[in-house]
Order: structure tokens, then C-alpha cells, then sequence
């Protein structure tokens, strides 16, 4: 699925092209996407899961009514059941599924069967079932509220109605045998109202407001009678401050009435009314300033403010002790059963006896997630050992691990001050240096603390003093960010950046960089910053740029890289994607590249103002609207975002954080009461390194490994090749073996497919450069060659290259012929009639043929019949050589002869004559065919002398019998 949600804007740039050239906007071209075809499905999330966490680790309120605990944030609460010391999480609510907008108040009544809601002009009653089940029983409500307060104890409170004339109270009471609400106009308030008290047991109302004739707070006592008309008792000013509800506690009991202006002041309200201030117990003094919120038990006050509690023991109307509780962060605090329940740090905490007596406790995580709400200014949550993760917060840090289904569970929470030096000032960070070991600094300290996977716990190796280090005139006390880059830790303060190495357990300082000195231009702050090749890429808001740092010889190094082409509104986020840098400002998203030490801006898009979170280099996830999350995968060249899916989430979902640990996905809400949703990821391989053309030669077998320019992300996959199309010649194997095996090309590109074990895949398409092998430019017609007769032939009048490149030869043939490298063949055939030549042509690319072909040769007469002649001296012969010689083809046969005997002569193809002289002799004849074949034969001649006859015819029979003789070789021989 594909949204266009505003323009993506793509800048097509040469990559040589300065920044600087960069004209913006530049709308001319979108590059066509260089993703690889991928399946359907590039990322595939599965195993959807809800990891719910309790409200009561998330809870900013808790109240208490009998043996019940309401711990709320503003999106729902828990409900919890203490008894017997033992705490019992019995039921989580938001607002949302109990049909409420909002619960800004929660109170039960006195024995905490009814729970009551405030959702602005609206108190909604419940009922509360012993495991926690909550039903609607009835719904108050007046277009005219302005404002309401609850009494301390019983069914009743009191709510505020302006009109013009004032404030008018109004006792609203819920009847729970009837089911609803019943309300009663009370007094007149012309004042501007701060509190209201009802004691329910006295019908008796305390109201503070504020006088606009004396300008000073009043505290005010009216008393009803039987029919609840109610008159004034009591007026007491008080000196200026600020007075709400929380500032206010009472007790019914003892009738005493604590109120905190800056100053605490304690009164004793009679059963009458008669309000009486108590200046006897100034030695047991509050501190000088507004509590978080006063509790008041029988005999015990509770006191809440930023860091601490305080409480003080009474009887009657004298304070007999006081505790403090320190190092507590934003505590909420409630009494239950006469004694102190808090909310702070790590849980729900109940102190039965005292401060310094052990305290019950719901640890975080004991009946919930507790997931923490972590902050990236703190620096990236880290993971430690395989499957442990740390996330932190400005209060405290949490370890949780993940079982084998990705399910986290807390393993252990850290306060702030166990886990960031205690004295510190200014921002902290915490940064991992192995998987093993972390760093975590605050102000001018630091602390190294390792990771014992066998205790699961973090443990404190030393803490540094940051100033001890450094030069005296670079101490300082506040720090404004602090980065890791590397090893190297970058701490900001003082407008100055400080530069230490962390190294082998020690820390030790290295430099500091001051704008004006050294070419350092600015310095800017660490938040929006990206480590990237080995540097530090930082927004600096103040010059709208992206700035350089870099640790070159132990100094540290700073320039402006480049100024963003425009200024954007919202947050800057800078990330480093793969090779690409991401910078996205407000609602834009640029992306850069560096190239030759530059970078080039290579596209804009725009998105909108939310932040993204990205799952890898290729995958980010961004909110679109209230009900979905879009997962975006960006171009591999052109860094452009597509919209590849949603991810729906209900209304109340807003994403704060999303990440990846293992093989899993969790997005944060930063709302709801579920922690995060859980999935399973499964990306499809993906394309590490852009293939290059393959240069193939015909002729010539290549082979390659493909199983390098993939990687799949997701642990455990394993990844198979396979050819999507077919080519002549090429062969894949399973493993990612290409191999080519010289054939012709029928194609120049293949698709070569990568798929994991679960069947998502990426496309691969390479691309040939083919390299045409030589081939016979016309048809081959034997030449007409002459055995034993050295002849020349030029190939290159056969041969051409495709491409047109030079060509080079090799032969081997079945007689002894010679190449040059240019071609040129030369020899002399000597035997046989068919020969064949092989020859192997070669341009000068690489690409090779073969080619076998035949040779033609006219085989040279031959000598069929004997070598040797015998005969009588005187004796006259005639010899026919054609009937001593044969022509394999049949031609017609001249002859030349060389050293006959004296006597003898040739003619035509006949010997003849008379030997005069006995002996041996040799002739040399050489027969020749009619297409011009030679070859040489040597006769043997044998004269002896004649015997002496008396007949003249002894001659005659000597040549019969010479005849005879070679007639008769001629028949055997055939």
C-alpha cells in the first residue's frame, strides 16, 4: 500500500555537483527507484503481542480507602489491595474503556465500596467488587461547575459554582442504597475559593479562599444544624501564598487542620466550628516551602515535596516526633491504616513503623512491566549481554531481559542516584563501552560500572572526578550534553567542549575546543547528532548547518560540513542510515551522501513534523495519524521514503519510541497503559553492495560468489539462491555460486533471487557486459593444397570480431603447420589427403572460439610397383612408368628422371634404350600430377653382362622375361 502524503521530493544531482551549485528547491526529476524488486512483503510483522504494564508503575497519584490503593497518570490507574501486609494488583482501567474523557481526581468513600471519578464537570460513581471489578452506579454533573473539592471521608464533597455574585457551595452526597447523587446549596462564597473540607461525621465545612479586600487567604468554619443550614464560626487570615486542596489536610478525629503556604500553619477545629490556631510546636517546623501534598492520619501528618518526606508525630493537638525520608523523586504519599504508603522510585512502599523500620513494597515489575518512560537525552537505551536491556529515565534506570519469545521482564531497577553520580548538575548521559561495561556522567563526574550476567546486576568500579583531569581554567560544575564518540567521551559545559579517552576502566582528558581558537567556529549542542564513519555529525541550530567533529592526534577537530538548504520549524533529527545521512528538520527530510570527503544533497522529501524511528538503515517508522503508524523503506540511492504498510493503533496511541532487540520490534506509547507492542520482524535479505556489470567472454567459463552482496538482518535465517530467469550457459547454485560456462549469451541481464527460510526475498538483477566471441565471416571452402608443397593462408580472411576487436591465433592440426600471432598459417603438408586444422581465435578483450576446419590435400602420385629393375648389358629396354605409379585422385601423371643409367632415356612416360655397361645404378624420378602434386621415387637398376649365344634370340628372352618380372611384382603387390 502506497500513501502520497505530501510531495516527495527528489533532487536529482550529479554527484560531482557542489553543495554549494544546490539551488532548492530543484522538483525537475524523482529518480527512478533503485530498489531491488523485492517480494511482496519486505518486512513482514508478525506475532503481534500486547505487553500490558501496570498502572501502578506508572502512576503519578495513588489514593487509599480502607484496605484499597487507586495508583493514576492521566490515562487510567491500577487498583490495588493491601491486606495482611501483602499487596494484591487486582484490576488495570483506563479512562478510555470506563467511558471516561478524563480522571483528574479519584476518592473512595469510607469503607471503599464506591470509587469516585472526576471527568471534568462529572463525578462518576462506581462500585467496587472484591477482585476490582468496577460498575457505573451514577453520574453527577452541572454545566456550571467550576471547580471541585473533595471532602476527606464519607459519601459526600463539595463542588464550587460560579455566578456573578461568587462561589456557591453545594453539598453533594451519593446515596448508595439508592444509586444516586443528591445536592444541597450550602453558603455563598464571594471570594475566589482555594479548598473546601467537609466532615461528614460534624457536618461541619472549612473553606480557604482568597480576599480581594485584604488580599490574604481566609480560612473560613461554617457549622450546620439539622436542617444543613449553615452558619459562619470562624474566620482566621492567613499571610499570602499559594492555597489548592493538597496544601490542606484534616482529621476528624483529632479535629487538627494542617495548611501549607509556604509556610505550614496548624489549627485545631472544635465540634463547634471554633477554629484555633497552634503556635506551641514551632520546633517541629515543616520545611519553607509547598509541599506536594499534606496527609493527615489520627495522629500522624505526612508531608510530601520534590526529594523528601517528612512526618510528625501527634497526640492530640502537640507534635512528639518527626521523621524525614530524603533522595525520594516527586513522591506521592497517602495514609493507610494510620500510617504512611508512598509512590516514589521503585513502587508502592508502606511503612507500618516508621521511616527507619522496614517498609512493605510493590516493587516495580513485581506485578508488572514497569516499563520505563526512557529518555533520549539521556543517550540511547543500551543492550547489554545478548538479551538484556537498560533503559533510563531522570528518576531511575531499569534492566530487563527478554526470554526467548522476545517477552521482557524487569530484572532490576536502579535509582538515579545509584546509577548517575549523586553531586552531579546538569544533564547526564549514559553510554555503553562493551557489552559488559557502561559509562554514565553527569555534571563533572562520571562513573565506569560493569555488568555481571551472572547476577544480573550493574555494579559501581570508581567514580571520576571530571575537574581533577582537566586544566584548572576548564573546570567546571554544569554541564549542557554530553556525547560518546567512540571511546571518546564529548562533554559540553561552560561553552566549551571537553574531549577525555575512556579506555581500559580509566578515563583520561585529552583536549578542550573553545569557539574562536584553533579554527573550532562553534560549538554546538550534542543532542542532534549521529555518529558516522568515524565522526560526529551535529545540527547546530544557532548557524542552521551541519557541524563536523572529529579526534584526529588526541585534538579535537570541528568545521561546518554544510549549511541546510532551508530553515525548518519542529525538532531536528540527524541520523546515519547505511552510507547515507538522514537530516530531517521539522517536517522534512533531507539526504546527503558523502562523496570525495563532500557531501552531496541527494534528495528532500517531505513527511511530517513527527519524528522517525528507524528500525535499521532501510526501514523507519513514522507516525501518519492517530490510528496508524506507517513503516517507510527508503531508496537505496536516492534515500526516498516509500510507504510499504501501516501498523494500526488505537486513538489513544502515540508513538514515543520505537527499536529493535534481537528479532524483535517494540514501539513505545507514551500514554496508554500498555507498555509496547511486541512483533516479530522479518526482513527480506537485503542488497549490501550494488552489484557491478559482470564482464563475460564468450569461450571462456567464469565463476563468481554472490553470497557477499547480501546480508539478511534477522538472526537464525539462513538464505538460498535461485535464478528467476533462465540463461544459456549460466548456473547458479544454492549457496550463491554463479558460474558461467562460455556459452553464447542469449541475454545481457539475469534476475538472481536471495530467500530466507521464511520465504521473503529480494530480486537481484546483474547485468553483463558480453563479450562476443570471433566467428567465421564467410563460409569456410578448403583450399586446394598440394601435398609436400609449403603453402601460406591468412585467417584473417575467414575470421572477424563482433565488436571489432584485434584478433590473435592459435592452431593444431593433423599435419605440421605453424600460426603467427597474426594469423598467418604457413607449412608443407607431407602425407595424407583429408587434414583438419583447429584453430582457437582470441580478441583482445578475452573472448575465445573454436573452430575445427577442414583441409583439402591432393595427394602426390606414389610409387605402386618395384623400385628395382634387372637386366643384360646391351640388352635393349623399354620401362612405362604409369604402369609404376598411381594417382590417388586418378589424374594424369608426368615424369622427369635424374641419373638414369648411360644407355637409358625418358620419354613421355617410358624408359627405354640400352645398357652398355654392367653395375648398379640409382635413377632419381619424380612423378607429377596434372593439379600439380610432386612427388620423388628412386629406381634401382641392375645390368649384367650378356652371356654368349649361339642363338641370335637370347635377347629377346631376356626382355620377355624382364617383363615378366615386373608384371609379376605389379599382381602381387595389388
Amino acid at each position: 500500500m502506497f500513501r502520497v502524503k505530501s510531495m516527495a521530493c527528489a533532487i536529482a544531482v550529479l554527484l560531482s555537483t557542489p553543495l554549494s551549485a544546490l539551488e532548492i528547491p530543484l522538483y525537475e526529476q524523482i529518480p527512478n527507484s533503485s530498489l531491488q524488486a523485492e517480494s511482496p512483503q519486505p518486512l513482514v510483522l508478525s506475532n503481534k503481542a500486547l505487553q500490558q504494564e501496570s498502572f501502578v508503575h506508572l502512576a503519578s497519584t495513588i489514593v487509599t480507602g480502607h484496605n484499597l490503593i487507586a495508583a493514576s497518570n492521566n490515562t487510567g490507574f491500577s487498583l490495588v489491595r493491601f491486606t495482611d501486609g501483602q499487596y494484591t494488583l487486582l484490576k488495570d482501567y483506563t479512562f478510555k474503556e470506563l467511558d471516561l474523557d478524563s480522571g483528574s481526581v479519584l476518592r473512595f468513600n469510607s469503607d471503599a465500596s464506591v470509587l469516585f471519578i472526576r471527568d471534568y464537570n462529572e463525578v462518576n460513581a462506581f462500585s467496587v467488587a472484591p477482585d476490582g471489578s468496577l460498575s457505573k452506579l451514577a453520574t453527577h454533573s452541572s454545566s456550571n461547575n467550576y471547580r471541585y473539592n473533595y471532602g476527606s471521608e464519607g459519601n459526600s464533597y463539595i463542588s464550587s459554582e460560579y455566578s456573578q455574585s461568587g462561589y456557591n457551595l453545594v453539598l453533594n452526597s451519593f446515596n448508595a442504597s439508592a444509586n444516586r447523587f443528591t445536592s444541597k446549596d450550602l453558603v455563598r462564597q464571594p471570594n475566589n475559593m482555594n479548598f473546601a473540607v467537609y466532615d461528614e461525621s460534624k457536618n461541619l465545612l472549612i473553606v480557604g479562599s482568597f480576599s480581594y479586600s485584604s488580599y490574604r487567604h481566609e480560612v473560613k468554619t461554617y457549622k450546620g444544624d439539622a436542617f444543613n443550614q449553615f452558619s459562619l464560626i470562624s474566620t482566621i487570615e492567613l499571610p499570602s501564598g499559594s492555597l489548592g486542596q493538597d496544601n490542606v489536610a484534616y482529621s476528624s478525629d483529632s479535629g487538627n487542620l494542617f495548611i501549607a503556604t509556604g509556610t505550614t500553619y496548624q489549627f485545631h477545629v472544635q465540634d463547634n466550628g471554633v477554629l484555633q490556631q497552634i503556635t506551641n510546636n514551632s520546633g517541629f517546623n515543616l520545611p519553607n516551602s509547598y509541599p506536594r501534598k499534606l496527609v493527615l492520619s489520627a495522629n500522624k501528618l505526612f508531608a510530601s515535596y520534590n526529594s523528601e518526606i517528612h512526618a510528625l508525630s501527634l497526640t492530640g493537638t502537640t507534635i512528639t516526633g518527626k521523621e524525614n525520608l530524603s533522595n525520594q523523586y516527586y513522591p506521592s504519599i497517602a495514609q493507610l491504616g494510620g500510617n504512611l504508603l508512598t509512590l516514589h522510585n521503585e513502587g508502592l512502599h508502606y511503612y507500618s513503623q516508621g521511616f527507619n523500620a522496614p517498609r512493605t513494597s510493590l516493587q516495580r515489575g513485581a506485578q508488572g512491566l514497569a516499563w520505563v518512560q526512557h529518555d533520549p537525552a539521556l543517550g540511547q537505551q543500551i543492550q547489554l549481554a545478548g538479551n538484556y536491556l537498560l533503559r533510563s529515565s531522570s528518576q531511575y534506570s531499569e534492566l530487563y531481559k527478554a526470554d526467548s519469545a522476545g517477552k521482557l521482564s524487569i530484572v532490576r531497577t536502579y535509582s538515579a542516584f545509584a546509577m548517575m553520580p549523586e553531586d552531579g548538575n546538569g544533564q547526564g548521559t549514559i553510554a555503553k563501552l562493551s557489552d559488559t561495561t557502561i559509562i554514565t556522567a553527569k555534571g563533572n563526574k562520571a562513573r565506569l560500572l560493569s555488568f555481571d550476567t551472572a547476577t544480573e546486576r550493574l555494579t559501581l568500579i570508581k567514580e571520576i572526578d571530571l575537574n581533577k583531569l582537566v586544566p584548572e581554567a576548564n573546570s567546571f560544575n554544569y554541564s549542557d550534553s554530553m556525547r560518546m564518540l567512540g571511546s571518546h567521551l564529548l562533554v559540553r559545559a561552560n561553552s566549551k567542549l571537553h574531549l577525555f579517552q575512556v579506555l581500559d576502566n580509566t578515563l583520561s582528558y585529552l583536549d578542550t575546543a573553545v569557539a574562536g581558537v584553533n579554527n573550532v567556529t562553534a560549538i554546538p549542542e550534542l543532542t542532534s547528532s549521529a555518529e558516522f564513519n568515524g565522526k560526529l555529525y551535529i545540527y547546530n541550530n544557532g548557524y542552521n548547518a551541519i557541524h563536523e567533529l572529529s579526534v584526529e592526534n588526541n585534538r579535537l577537530k570541528q568545521k561546518e560540513v554544510f549549511e541546510m538548504p532551508s530553515s525548518g520549524w519542529g525538532s531536528t533529527q540527524v541520523v546515519a542510515a547505511g552510507q547515507q545521512l538522514h537530516v530531517k528538520s521539522g517536517s522534512t527530510l533531507y539526504v546527503f551522501q558523502q562523496i570525495d570527503s563532500k557531501f552531496t544533497l541527494l534528495s528532500l522529501s517531505n513527511i511530517n513534523s513527527n519524528p522517525l524511528f528507524y528500525i535499521d538503515k532501510n526501514f523507519a517508522l513514522n507516525q501518519y495519524n492517530s490510528d496508524a503508524i506507517e513503516i517507510l523503506q527508503f531508496d537505496k540511492t536516492s534515500g526516498i521514503p516509500e510507504v510499504i504498510n501501516d501498523i494500526t493503533v488505537d486513538d489513544s496511541w502515540y508513538l514515543r519510541n520505537a527499536f529493535m532487540f534481537g528479532p524483535y520490534l517494540y514501539l513505545q506509547n507514551s500514554e496508554s497503559p500498555a507498555g509496547f507492542i511486541q512483533f516479530m520482524v522479518n526482513r527480506a535479505p537485503d542488497l549490501t553492495t550494488t552489484p557491478a556489470a559482470i564482464a563475460l567472454h564468450e569461450g571462456v567459463s567464469y565463476s563468481t560468489e554472490l553470497a557477499g552482496l547480501v546480508s539478511d538482518a534477522d538472526a537464525g535465517n539462513t538464505v538460498v539462491f535461485s535464478l528467476v530467469n533462465a540463461v544459456t550457459g549460466i548456473t547458479l547454485s544454492e549457496q550463491g555460486t554463479l558460474s558461467y560456462d562460455g556459452s553464447a549469451l542469449s541475454a545481457s541481464t539475469i534476475t538472481v533471487r536471495a530467500t530466507d527460510n521464511t520465504g521473503l526475498y529480494s530480486d537481484i538483477t546483474l547485468t553483463f557486459n558480453g563479450n562476443k566471441a570471433p566467428v567465421l565471416s564467410q563460409e569456410w571452402i578448403a583450399p586446394a593444397l598440394n601435398q609436400n608443397q609449403a603453402f601460406l593462408l591468412d585467417l584473417n580472411e575467414f575470421f572477424v570480431d563482433p565488436e571489432g576487436s584485434v584478433l590473435s591465433y592459435e592452431i593444431t592440426s593433423t599435419a605440421a603447420l605453424t600460426v603467427t600471432a597474426k594469423g598467418i598459417v604457413s607449412g608443407t603438408i607431407t602425407t595424407g589427403q583429408a587434414h583438419q586444422l583447429n584453430v582457437v581465435v582470441k580478441d583482445n578483450k578475452g573472448a575465445i572460439s573454436s573452430h575445427t576446419l577442414p583441409l583439402n590435400v591432393n595427394a602426390a602420385p606414389v610409387l605402386s610397383g618395384s623400385g628395382s629393375l634387372t637386366m643384360f648389358t646391351e640388352e635393349t629396354v623399354s620401362i612405362n612408368l604409369a604402369s609404376l605409379f598411381t594417382d590417388a585422385e586418378g589424374q594424369s601423371i608426368s615424369f622427369s628422371a635424374m641419373n638414369l643409367p648411360a644407355g637409358l632415356t625418358l620419354s613421355g612416360s617410358t624408359i627405354s634404350g640400352k645398357v652398355t655397361t654392367a653395375g648398379s645404378f640409382s635413377a632419381l624420378i619424380t612423378a607429377t600430377d596434372s593439379a600439380g602434386a610432386t612427388s620423388q621415387a628412386t629406381l634401382n637398376f641392375v645390368a649384367t653382362q650378356q652371356p654368349k649365344s649361339s642363338g641370335g634370340s637370347s635377347g629377346w628372352i631376356s626382355v620377355f622375361a624382364l617383363i615378366a618380372l615386373v608384371l609379376g611384382r605389379r599382381f602381387r603387390k595389388a
